[in-house]
């Protein structure tokens, strides 16, 4: 998971990576710490959902 700014406009954004697979930037967030927190509770919930169909 990553977080990033797109542009110079102190907005951020994350992107979770998975086996190569780059997904969607999700964002805006106001700072990155809040999209860092975004990505890892969206991260956590794909590792989980991945966990209950296996």
């Amino acid at each position: 998971m990553t977080a990033h700014q797109k542009n110079d406009d102190n907005k951020w954004y994350y992107r979770i990576q998975r086996n190569g697979d780059a997904g969607p930037t999700v964002g805006p967030f106001p700072s990155e710490q809040e999209a860092i927190q975004a990505g890892e509770r969206a991260l956590a919930a794909v590792v989980d959902e991945e966990e209950g169909q296996a």
